[in-house]
């Protein structure tokens, strides 16, 4: 119910909130696909994300 929590949405027929922040905890509805270029680019991305909230170097 907290629009400013959501940092990522999904368009599927409708559009739905597929992924939320808050402190140092996030959740997603989805489980991504490592094997393939975009799973692996959204983990680069989600590291990314990340490391610039907390300012530090995730591994």
């Amino acid at each position: 119910d907290d629009a400013s929590l959501v940092i990522g949405e999904t368009e599927y027929g409708i559009r739905f909130c597929s992924a939320v922040a808050r402190g140092n905890l996030i959740a997603t509805q989805f489980h991504p696909e490592r094997s393939g270029e975009a799973g692996l680019r959204l983990y680069d991305n989600f590291l990314k994300y990340a490391q610039s909230v907390h300012g530090e170097t995730i591994t």
